[in-house]
């Protein structure tokens, strides 16, 4: 077999981005001079709908597209590496031109933001609620006491939620998600919970100060009419005073 013969097939550069079975984008190192001097083992990247599955001899490891943070790429002389940081830890496919490695940057991040979005979105409805929950125990007529609010935390705020909570945070600040379409309730809601959960002395300080501070102006207006009121009764108090000592002496000097 010659050397031609033995190099791996070029890679595909028309990748698939929608998720339709049995379609998908494949890329693989240069050829084998590439990887020869580049010291870059043989592997096998596939873009899946379901995550990107990677290849190398013959294991195989799925990596979710949601579970990816950034995607760079880091180049030398020889060849062109395409670095995967991930939470698990970091993933490099090496021995790629700087082209394929381009390519592959392009198509992976692509994934990644719509794997991204679509979490963000399944897990928005259970966050608004929590949020709606929370606006309305915070809104309530009253003083609220620590006692009450953590008993508010301790009955809806478990672990798994919180855990939702933390997850939606990252998601939100994703560098590859578009924010644009994500509506402002969801955020606002994922903030009043934030502030709940890591700083809620602080919060429900801040939502109590608001509070009195409604209710000393309730009280300043009305303990301005109740003044005006009876510096009106006094005022007639006093007329009607006056009228019958007016009406008495006119009555003395009308008298025999």
């Amino acid at each position: 077999m010659t050397a031609r013969e033995a190099e791996p097939p070029p890679v595909r550069i028309t990748p698939v981005l929608e998720d339709r079975p049995g379609e998908s984008a494949t890329f693989t190192p240069g050829g084998w001079l590439r990887r020869a001097l580049s010291g870059t083992r043989r592997w096998t990247a596939v873009m899946q709908s379901t995550g990107l599955l990677v290849t190398r001899r013959v294991l195989s490891e799925p990596v979710g597209y949601a579970t990816i943070v950034v995607v760079e790429a880091r180049s030398s002389a020889l060849a062109t590496t395409v670095c995967i940081a991930r939470r698990e830890g970091e993933l490099r496919l090496g021995g790629l031109r700087r082209q394929d490695a381009a390519a592959l940057m392009a198509v992976l991040r692509g994934q990644v933001a719509k794997a991204v979005e679509a979490e963000l979105r399944a897990m928005a409805p259970g966050i608004d609620a929590l949020g709606e929950r929370a606006r309305r125990f915070l809104s309530r007529e009253c003083y609220i006491a620590t006692s009450e609010l953590t008993a508010w935390r301790q009955t809806w705020v478990t672990a798994p939620t919180a855990d939702s909570l933390a997850r939606f945070g990252q998601l939100r600040c994703h560098p590859y998600l578009d924010s644009s379409p994500t509506p402002s309730t969801w955020l606002g809601a994922h903030d009043l919970l934030e502030e709940l959960v890591g700083a809620p002395d602080r919060a429900l300080a801040k939502r109590n100060q608001v509070f009195v501070g409604k209710e000393l102006t309730r009280c300043e207006a009305l303990f301005d009419t109740v003044e005006s009121r009876r510096l009106i009764w006094k005022s007639l108090s006093s007329g009607a005073r006056a009228g019958s000592a007016a009406e008495v002496r006119k009555q003395r000097r009308s008298s025999p």
